[in-house]
């Protein structure tokens, strides 16, 4: 059984972890679990691992896709050579995956960012919204939460367009400090990918801000509790 994520990073060494103990958990009943994350969220590297897996005959795949429909033909192509397809963290519906495992409602999470953010900054004002990458499934679900819930606050105004860290935290701080310098009257952000969080508070603090913008999101607390 080989699970393939997005990209390496925090999120993915904790998925890393539960694909270690099932190896040794499984281990005598003749089962071998496997584990391999690209270093950076490229669809192109997602695919390469698919195809190396079938050639490799194996049993089957779970992915975590960072194009929801770029990954279909190779998923496709896996399927016909007799592998079973699953999903989990982020979906491919049009996929022949035989079912996704979703670890929660994904819309949920960006309506319950929506309403701390909006009660953190007293219902108005100019917020962002930070994602990963723009074809994965569950982060666009977040976003959708994220626009959902603010629908319930008319005195909050979300900057548009949005903004796309793909998975990369380095790029999460610059692309917040750029969002700062366009626009110095945002005063919150709602992160809903485990890099943008972290990378919103680095800005936060280089660009002074600390205490005059609120930072909402979805990351792991180890990458976070500096800034909080």
């Amino acid at each position: 059984i080989v699970f393939i994520f997005k990209s390496a990073g925090q999120y993915s060494e904790a998925c890393r972890k539960g694909a270690d103990k099932a190896n040794t958990d499984l281990a005598a009943k003749g089962i071998k679990v496997e584990y391999f994350a690209p270093e950076k969220a490229e669809n192109g590297k997602q695919v390469e691992y698919i195809n190396q897996m079938v050639a490799q005959k194996v049993d089957a795949i779970v992915i975590s896709p960072n194009d929801a429909a770029a990954i279909v033909p190779a998923l496709k192509k896996a399927s016909e050579a007799g592998v079973k397809v699953y999903t989990w963290d982020s979906d491919s519906p049009n996929s022949p995956r035989q079912f996704y495992v979703a670890a929660a409602d994904d819309v949920k999470i960006g309506v319950d960012i929506a309403d701390s953010l909006a009660k953190d900054i007293s219902g108005k004002g100019k917020v962002v919204i930070m994602s990963g990458g723009r074809a994965a499934a569950n982060l666009n679900l977040h976003v959708k939460g994220v626009e959902e819930g603010l629908k319930k606050y008319p005195g909050i105004t979300l900057v548009t367009p949005y903004v796309y860290n793909e998975e990369d935290q380095n790029k999460a701080v610059d692309m917040a400090k750029s969002a700062f310098q366009k626009d110095p009257d945002i005063v919150g952000f709602a992160g809903v990918n485990s890099q943008a969080p972290p990378g919103i508070g680095e800005a936060v603090t280089q660009m002074g801000k600390v205490g005059k913008v609120k930072v909402w999101g979805l990351a792991l607390p180890s990458a976070t509790k500096q800034y909080l």
